[in-house]
């Protein structure tokens, strides 16, 4: 029960996270995060079933470059607060 706990924790600060780049209006920021899970998810699978790994490179290639993109755009407006957005962050 603890571990499940956790996670739910790890997934709601990953929405704060999401939310906290400002670059979609907030009604947007659960179902933008909960598509780039799933995508991560799925990538994932691709690559460690070896099941169109390829694609599943491509496609964790595309969400590194969002997200670069993300962080980029932060700086450029002056955010320097910015979380890593690494959830092992999180204090116990």
């Amino acid at each position: 029960m603890r571990y499940v706990q956790r996670k739910n924790e790890e997934v709601k600060h990953g929405f704060k996270i999401f939310t906290s780049y400002e670059i979609l209006p907030h009604q947007f920021s659960i179902p933008f995060s909960l598509g780039f899970i799933a995508i991560e998810v799925i990538s994932s699978l691709l690559i460690i079933f070896r099941f169109h790994a390829v694609i599943g490179i491509i496609m964790l290639g595309i969400l590194t470059f969002i997200y670069t993109l993300a962080i980029l755009i932060n700086l450029l407006r002056g955010r320097k607060d910015l979380s890593c957005g690494n959830v092992s962050c999180i204090p116990d």
